[in-house]
């Protein structure tokens, strides 16, 4: 698995690729799912799960100015 983190001062973006030797990806919400929903609601971020060639891409992004308080401390 590849896991990449960026950020751009406004934006933080996490980016994992798998192979696909693991589980596949199926077309149901879970536990997992409804978790990336709700901090990408709170965070004003967006996330998305796709099949690659060989394996599944995922992305989350989130508003740095919405996680970080005043002090400049994530929170």
């Amino acid at each position: 698995m590849d896991i990449h983190i960026t950020e751009d001062g406004r934006r933080i973006t996490l980016h994992c690729a798998d192979n696909g030797r693991g589980g596949a990806i199926a077309n149901r919400v879970g536990l997992g799912s409804q978790l990336f929903s709700e901090t990408c609601e709170a965070y004003g971020g967006t996330w998305q799960l796709l099949p690659t060639g060989g394996g599944a891409e995922f992305t989350m992004t989130a508003d740095l100015t919405r996680i970080t308080s005043s002090s400049g401390r994530v929170t």
